[in-house]
């Protein structure tokens, strides 16, 4: 029976979480206010580069709004800057042409037609982005998309027409926003996760050199600046309209989820008419207002019916998009590894590995590679199919993935998965090289396995068996899985998808709350060693993966760090399943080598002692250094995450869920290196399942 103590404990556990979700409450308001002010900021930019038109040409305005705003970012990322890779130079700056060609269209167009027309019809890329992905992406338009478009053509024949006469402004505009879309489609197939402070700095280079050489080949060169008023306005475009825009957008989208982006998005054309009746003097006819509200109704609502498109683009903007690899081959450039770093062959994991080895033997510290970018191994379509002939082998030997004879074989079944594939594995477990392995390649149907369910109760393991197996096999080279008897009614294989009643958890079972970057089950004595996640299912919704990595913070900050002034409590399922009364534990955040540490911690359920204000703010500054280093991984179906549990820390961006089938549906397994530190906890020596004892 708990003591007073222990009532105590629970009681400072809730308040806990009541003041972190008052805290996460709050973060989404400032936020959300953040955005609209970048949403009104963008707005006004259609008058204030008009006006600084009249004095400058557009080549120059663009060549000091964005070479000013590369300068800008090139400072606040310097030291990301210098592990710059081809890939992302190859993408950023063949997405700054087509952003470019966008921005010049829509300053182009400001000479011709007024500051609202041009806001109005900018707006239309929403619209244009969804035709755009069914020309060339081959994605099915929807009804909903179809009447959206409609709409937009009827809008834009009545902002625009003037008789049966078309404005050349409008048309440029109109160009403007196809320019948009194309770049928001080209840049998520291009590059949909790649670094995104180096990806902005390149697209914005790109822009502003592109303009300095328009100007200079055009034979006037660059246009002074006219005024402190001119100088100011090219200051705010740059600064705020583009480098602290871009800033702000990309913060807010780690706590925001992509519909309510989009919603406070549809605002930009409202607030560009708005400023060009207050400041310039626009004035519509009643029936160009008819037409202007038609494509404010059309870009709301493509907005919120086509949930997997992501907001419009702008500068240095990215979104992560979920992409397909169907029909490519491994050599193909243009695979998207979830925007990770390119396939790795044999040739160059044995280089790793003679390299790491070398510096085994020599005593040598292993070091970090440079980029926090995640190494993915993509098979090739013959690798994938004798992968696929290895799994279904097992299935027909064994039934079910739980079956004991397979769990004691899956281990030395590594020897017939692809050498490139056992290669990498061996390393993440006797080299740690790699504190996660995305596996791409597997062929999977997300149809074959029928709707995501509504809870996971409702799920029959039949439906998954193939996954199951496929994951087993792979997170078997690394360790032993195990599960908890009071998750899941102790499954070996648990699911990941969205639940009514826990949409705001902090929990593998939400969906509205940002998931923060935490090590699983990090309170216990028995955590994993590794977690291994194979997609279902996914619709678009981003895991965030980071290294643990403490190159940002002060010597003493690493040293608190070290030290045990931290308490932390077990999670809500924890404390009713191992009849843990809510007591916390005396951790440190990290452990192990110096300069390479190990990681405890799990914010929502840890503080520093009472007290401890400097080792609060320790422990506050190693989850903001996490957060910079943290990469989107989004999972395509039959996609295989592996995280080393004390070497990299998770978690997941927000999302709307549908309930209807289409969720995100993954599967989760734990690995063990030490399966006997849990033998007090389990019924017998070869059970897997901990808590029963």
């Amino acid at each position: 029976m708990p003591t007073g103590d222990s009532k105590g404990n629970a009681g400072l556990q809730q308040l806990m979480m009541s003041a972190r979700k008052w805290r996460c409450a709050h973060e989404r308001g400032i936020w959300n206010a953040a955005m609209l002010g970048v949403v009104a900021l963008w707005g006004w930019t259609f008058v204030g580069i008009g006006d600084a038109l009249e004095t400058m040409t557009f080549l120059s305005v663009l060549t000091y709004r964005f070479l000013g705003a590369a300068l800008l970012l090139g400072v606040v990322h310097a030291r990301s800057l210098c592990r710059l890779t081809l890939r992302e130079l190859t993408a950023g700056s063949t997405a700054g042409t087509v952003l470019f060609a966008a921005y010049a269209f829509q300053t182009a167009s400001l000479l011709r037609t007024t500051a609202s027309n041009v806001g109005f019809i900018t707006g239309t890329a929403v619209v244009f982005t969804a035709v755009l992905a069914a020309l060339f992406l081959r994605e099915r338009l929807t009804g909903a998309q179809l009447l959206g478009t409609g709409l937009v053509m009827a809008g834009l024949a009545l902002l625009t027409l003037q008789g049966l006469a078309v404005h050349w402004g409008d048309v440029l505009a109109l160009a403007c926003a196809a320019c948009f879309a194309g770049h928001l489609i080209l840049l998520g197939q291009a590059a949909p996760d790649l670094n995104t402070g180096r990806l902005a700095f390149v697209q914005l280079a790109t822009v502003g050199l592109l303009g300095l050489l328009g100007a200079v080949a055009l034979g006037g060169g660059l246009s002074a600046p006219a005024g402190q008023g001119t100088w100011a306005t090219l200051a705010v475009v740059a600064v705020g309209a583009s480098a602290l825009a871009y800033f702000i957008q990309t913060r807010a989208q780690r706590v925001l989820p992509p519909t309510r982006i989009a919603m406070i998005m549809t605002a930009e054309p409202a607030f560009a008419g708005l400023f060009g009746y207050w400041l310039a003097g626009d004035r519509l006819t009643g029936w160009n207002w008819a037409g202007a509200a038609l494509i404010l109704a059309s870009i709301t609502f493509t907005s919120y019916t086509h949930r997997a498109a992501p907001p419009q683009a702008r500068a240095g903007g990215p979104r992560h998009t979920k992409l397909s690899t169907k029909g490519r081959t491994a050599m193909d450039p243009a695979i998207p590894n979830s925007g990770l770093e390119g396939t790795d062959r044999t040739e160059g994991a044995r280089k790793r590995q003679a390299a790491g080895e070398s510096a085994i033997a020599r005593g040598d510290p292993m070091t970090e590679r440079p980029d926090t970018d995640i190494r993915t191994i993509h098979l090739t379509s013959r690798e994938a199919a004798g992968a696929r002939a290895l799994v279904r082998e097992q299935i027909d030997r064994y039934a079910r993935p739980e079956h004991p004879h397979f769990l004691r074989s899956a281990p030395a079944l590594g020897a017939r998965l692809p050498d490139v594939l056992r290669e990498a594995l061996g390393e993440m477990r006797y080299l740690e090289t790699d504190p996660a392995l995305v596996v791409t390649g597997y062929p999977w149907d997300p149809q074959s396995v029928g709707p995501t369910p509504e809870h996971w109760r409702d799920h029959c393991g039949q439906r998954t068996r193939e996954a199951d197996f496929w994951l087993l096999l792979l997170g078997a080279q690394l360790g032993d899985p195990f599960s908890w008897s009071f998750l899941q009614d102790g499954r070996l294989i648990t699911d990941i998808l969205p639940l009514r009643e826990k949409e705001h958890a902090q929990s593998g079972h939400a969906s509205a709350a940002y998931q923060y970057l935490h090590v699983e089950d990090a309170f216990h004595p028995c955590r994993p060693d590794y977690i291994g996640l194979v997609s279902l299912r996914n619709p678009g919704t981003a895991t965030t993966v980071s290294p643990v990595t403490t190159g940002g913070l002060s010597p003493e900050q690493t040293d608190i760090l070290f030290c045990e002034r931290f308490q932390i409590f077990p999670d809500l399922e924890h404390t009713s399943g191992l009849d843990e009364d809510g007591r916390p534990s005396t951790i440190s955040a990290l452990f192990g080598s110096r300069d390479r540490p190990y990681a405890r911690i799990d914010p929502p359920f840890m503080s520093a002692l009472p007290g401890d204000s400097a080792a609060q703010q320790a422990l506050d500054a190693l989850c903001t250094e996490l957060e910079s280093a943290a990469t989107s991984v989004v999972l395509e179906p039959g996609a295989v995450l592996l995280l080393d549990n004390f070497r990299a820390v998770h978690g997941r961006k927000p999302f709307t869920a549908r309930y209807d089938g289409t969720d995100r549906w993954l599967r989760r397994m734990t690995m063990t290196r030490d399966l006997r530190k849990s033998r007090a906890l389990r019924k017998a020596v070869d059970a897997r399942v901990v808590g029963a004892g």
